[in-house]
This record gives structure tokens, C-alpha cells and sequence, in this order.
């Protein structure tokens, strides 16, 4: 069949072939990754369903000297809980904007990282303050 002899039946199977290649193919192209936190301001602990927390996670502690451990490595989607653990306020500022949350004195925050990459953060209140969280590549 050509599409001078049925242009009807040719353009239809054209289309019908195309439609189903791309129901097929397009599930696979997808690939959704997880909104930026949004910016929080927590006054108390934060608690958090244990469901939504990585596997892995690693408690970072905040006090007077800095982001203990400050340099954090993962090889797989991790979730950092941050602590204040000072007496005064610190923030938790992503330097690329993914996050900025202002923590009282006992406050905590949570965030997951999906994607590899190396994400670094300080507090905004005392620029000396910084740490790094390198992300592998996921399997």
C-alpha cells in the first residue's frame, strides 16, 4: 500500500504506529525528580514520619564550632537531619538555593537528596560555619 493508491488507511497507520511507539517509549524518558525543599523556619524539633527519611541518614550537629561532621559523603539517596545544638540561632543555607531554614536553639531539619552531586551549605548567622554533603552516583 501506498499513499497515493489509500492515503486514508496509510496516514491512519502511520498514526495508530506512532501513538503506540510512544505509549511505549515514553514511561522509560520519564524520569521525575523530587521538588527543593521548601524554606522552613522550625522553633522545636522536627518530627518526622520515618517512611519519608532515606535509608541511609546521617545526623549532622550544629554548635558553636560548626556542621559536625562537616564534610558528609554518601553513595546512595541519603537524608541529612541537621540538630541545633548551640544556645544561640544558626540557619542551614544551601548555597545553590535548595534549601534555607532559620533553627532556634533544639530545632532539627530534614532533607533527602535524590540526585549525585556536591552540595554545599553554611549558616547564613556565621559565614565560617560550612559543610559539604558528596553524593556518589546512586545504583
Amino acid at each position: 500500500m501506498t499513499l497515493k493508491q489509500q492515503p486514508e488507511q496509510f496516514i491512519s497507520r502511520v498514526l495508530i504506529t506512532g501513538l503506540m511507539a510512544c505509549t511505549l517509549l515514553f514511561p522509560l524518558s520519564c524520569k521525575t525528580t523530587p521538588p527543593p525543599a521548601p524554606n522552613l523556619t522550625t522553633t522545636t524539633p522536627v518530627t518526622t514520619n520515618s517512611t519519608t527519611l532515606a535509608q541511609n541518614t546521617i545526623d549532622v550537629s550544629i554548635t558553636s564550632s560548626g556542621f559536625t561532621p562537616a564534610n558528609v559523603y554518601a553513595r546512595e539517596v541519603t537524608s541529612i537531619i541537621w540538630t541545633n545544638k548551640d544556645t544561640v540561632v544558626h540557619t542551614v543555607t544551601s548555597d545553590n538555593g535548595l534549601f534555607d531554614v532559620t533553627l532556634q536553639p533544639g530545632g532539627s531539619f530534614v532533607y533527602s537528596f535524590y540526585t549525585p552531586g556536591r552540595y554545599s551549605y553554611h549558616c547564613s548567622n556565621h559565614p565560617d560555619m560550612k559543610g559539604v554533603l558528596a553524593a556518589v552516583e546512586f545504583d
